[in-house]
């Protein structure tokens, strides 16, 4: 009975720990679509690679390859599509 107590007492304590409450600095407010400058380049023509160069400054772009979403930290970001046809990129 003693362990089952202990346990419990342990299990109550472990979750009190876990708080969620966290100090983040305000992000500001969202940028619009006008305030966004990204180019996109096809280094060679008919090539599969295409280059988003970002160049809004003081922003981390974010791209939706439709497969998953990928931080681009740099300021180019290179993308392989092997399918022809049209895409969408968010």
């Amino acid at each position: 009975m003693k362990k089952v107590i202990y346990g419990l007492m342990g299990f109550a304590l472990l979750m009190q720990s876990c708080g969620t409450k966290e100090d983040r600095d305000d992000m500001g407010p969202l940028l619009t679509k006008d305030q966004l400058k990204v180019a996109v380049i096809q280094p060679t023509a008919g090539s599969n690679t295409i280059v988003f160069h970002n160049q809004t400054v003081g922003v981390i772009m974010y791209y939706d390859w439709g497969t998953g979403t990928v931080n681009a930290r740099k300021e180019y970001e290179t993308s392989y599509i092997p399918v022809e046809g049209t895409h969408k990129v968010k």
